[in-house]
């Protein structure tokens, strides 16, 4: 639900003028001792769902080509190249743009020269009247003529091509080379208000938003010539040469290496900001690159008949975040046919991207969150709020000065194949993160426990204008002191750790039936640990909010030509914290069915059916609908999104 609506939601005050000697001067005033004085609704006060309007799914447009050459040298030689390209535009279905204007000070009695009776007055007894001043409206611009309809768009265009040389080093060794060369253009249109220039408005009377549709058309679309633009490119120029085959033998067997390094060098650039329609089309882009040189090699060595062990290390220099080695080591055990045994353990390295570098966060939004309501315990916390401001202005975005994300992992599997055509197979893991790239959830309790320094309550004049200053679209933001009850820093940076730890497992049967052949399997991932740590708090994620069990089981019959597959899809409940104060204690488990049926006519026939296959599905075939949560305004399901019972229809054909 929201409150920009066709019709205004809002209040008007209502001040009572006295002429003192008439047409020389007299007094304004809402005292409410006055006749008529006051706050009052405007239109019938309730909200309405913009959310309606907008499509569950994106409209895409894509034209996309790619081309593959193999060249057979001789001499044990290959020379392979692959191309693409691709042009992608994606459109949103946005609700119609509004604004909610600042609520006006409440002045003390005045005694100043006489004012002209405004166009808006209600008389009592001829010598004395009423006008509404705004008192924070929300409306919708769609009542009027120079209202726009517009959405918003995200485009990419990419291509790239890889050349790949592989050749014979002697007998035992192998070699290739390959090398890409590629670059991608993304851009943002996303329609916003000129929310400074519409207070103007509001403020001089020229927009009244109680009468949003009476305006001069001009002047609405003069608001609305506003959009947020962004145009970022990216380029790729690497190159790497691996080698593997035999370094010599052991009595359980030979020993196997490969060994390479590579060269990579990525580039980005970046121009965003809001402001009139192709306005970032003048702006400056912000440039960057990072150079990597990465050297890797792996040995495989089988230290008996049933045990292997390989050893693997990679060593990363960035031209910006310095050097890295990450070793990894496994261990194979295969007794028998039946029983095999893995164990894993490494550690990797995540550099952030030279986008994430650039560091250009945005103003998110500025809404009154609270009414005149306190903010609760759930919100403040440690009990900080002063009692003045309501309002709640979020930054988000990249920020820079970023480290990179580390990971410590270990693995244990074990596989068993007791009879033919069964597979069995377990994997527990630990995954120790670092440093994870994030934001805050507001709607998270324990966010506010473990990083207090995003929460910044009760800010002076300076601190907002500083957080302002720091956004792209700040300008447009004209954010009084008296008025924010805290500000959210909600820019990306080095947030938490995190411990996981867990089991998936799956189970597959295959036996002939007929001239086809019938399987069975059961897959699924459970979370036994979820903790995350933010200097000295730990936050245990699997006791609220979060699903903790996913599972999925089909069964397949396939012929030469036929697919058929029934797959059923299973979605854990969790107990919830019930943010919103609706009484939810916990959510139901969800489970829904997809069916697919694919037929291929094979090649070589003749005819139009050479190469030709036909594919059928139906997702969500019972259209089963998740249990709803209400965890903010928008009333959006839970987990696993769905739109309904789907039919799908493909054809495909070779030529």
């Amino acid at each position: 639900i929201d409150t920009e609506c066709d019709v205004a939601v809002g209040t008007e005050m209502r001040y009572f003028f006295y002429p003192a000697v008439p047409n020389v001067y007299g007094i304004w005033t809402n005292n409410p001792a006055a006749p008529g004085t006051g706050v009052f609704s405007v239109g019938d006060g309730k909200p309405c769902d913009k959310y309606i309007d907008e499509t569950l799914q994106s409209g895409l447009e894509r034209d996309s080509v790619f081309f593959s050459l193999t060249q057979d040298l001789g001499n044990a030689a290959e020379f392979r190249v692959t191309s693409y390209y691709t042009d992608r535009t994606s459109s949103f279905a946005n609700s119609t743009r509004g604004y909610t204007t600042k609520a006006a000070p409440e002045p003390s009695p005045v005694l100043g020269p006489f004012t002209p009776l405004p166009t808006d007055y209600v008389l009592y007894g001829g010598a004395v009247i009423l006008r509404g001043v705004d008192n924070g409206t929300a409306f919708s611009f769609s009542p009027n003529s120079g209202y726009v309809h517009d959405e918003m768009e995200i485009g990419i265009e990419t291509w790239g091509i890889n050349p790949e040389l592989t050749f014979k080093l002697t007998d035992n060794w192998d070699a290739t080379i390959d090398a890409h060369l590629g670059r991608s253009v993304s851009s943002l249109r996303n329609p916003d208000v000129n929310r400074a220039l519409a207070q103007s408005y509001v403020d001089s009377g020229a927009l009244n938003p109680f009468n949003v549709a009476a305006a001069d058309p001009s002047i609405v679309s003069s608001i609305l010539d506003y959009r947020r633009e962004q145009d970022t490119v990216q380029t790729r120029k690497s190159i790497q040469f691996v080698t593997n085959g035999t370094l010599g033998s052991l009595p359980a067997g030979d020993v196997k290496a490969a060994f390479g390094f590579a060269w990579a060098n990525d580039g980005a650039a970046t121009r965003a900001g809001v402001g009139a329609y192709n306005f970032v089309n003048d702006q400056a882009y912000i440039e960057g690159d990072r150079t990597l040189t990465s050297y890797f090699g792996e040995v495989q060595l089988p230290l008996l008949d049933t045990l292997d062990l390989s050893v693997a290390v990679r060593a990363d220099d960035y031209s910006d975040f310095g050097k890295t080695t990450n070793p990894a080591v496994g261990l194979t055990y295969k007794p028998n046919d039946i029983l095999t045994i893995k164990a894993k353990w490494g550690e990797s390295f995540n550099a952030p991207t030279v986008l994430d570098e650039f560091g250009v966060p945005a103003v998110y939004s500025y809404t009154d969150a609270y009414g005149q309501a306190a903010p609760g315990p759930d919100i403040d916390v440690f009990n900080e709020w002063d009692g003045e401001g309501t309002w709640v202005l979020h930054l988000a975005g990249n920020g820079g000065n970023l480290k990179p994300q580390t990971a410590e992992n270990k693995a244990l599997t074990v596989e068993l194949t007791p009879v033919d055509g069964l597979m069995l197979s377990t994997t527990y893991y630990e995954i120790d993160f670092d440093n994870i790239l994030g934001a805050v959830n507001p709607l998270d309790k324990s966010t506010k426990y473990a990083s207090p320094e995003k929460y910044i309550w009760n800010p002076s004049q300076a601190v907002i204008d500083e957080f302002l200053a720091r956004a792209s679209n700040g300008s447009n933001y004209d954010v009084p002191a008296s008025s924010v009850a805290y500000l959210l820093d909600r820019i990306t940076s080095n947030l938490n750790s995190a411990i996981i730890k867990g089991f998936d497992f799956n189970i597959n049967y295959t036996h002939e039936m007929g001239s086809g052949f019938m399987s069975y399997g059961l897959s699924g991932d459970k979370i036994l640990t979820l903790d995350r740590m933010a200097g000295d708090s730990v936050t245990d994620v699997l006791a609220v909010d979060t699903v903790d069990l996913i599972m999925s089981g089909n069964i397949m019959y396939t012929t030469e030509n036929l697919t058929a597959r029934w797959t059923t899809k299973y979605t854990g409940g969790y107990d919830t914290d019930d943010a919103l104060g609706f009484g939810q204690s916990s959510m139901d488990a969800w489970i829904t069915h997809d069916v697919m049926l694919a037929y291929n006519f094979g090649e070589g026939q003749g005819g139009f059916s050479d190469g030709l296959s036909v594919r059928f599905n139906i997702d969500n075939v019972t259209d089963e609908e998740p249990d709803v949560w209400y965890k903010n305004a928008s009333l959006l399901s839970y987990n696993s999104f769905t739109l309904g019972r789907v039919f799908k229809l493909g054809i495909s054909k070779k030529f």
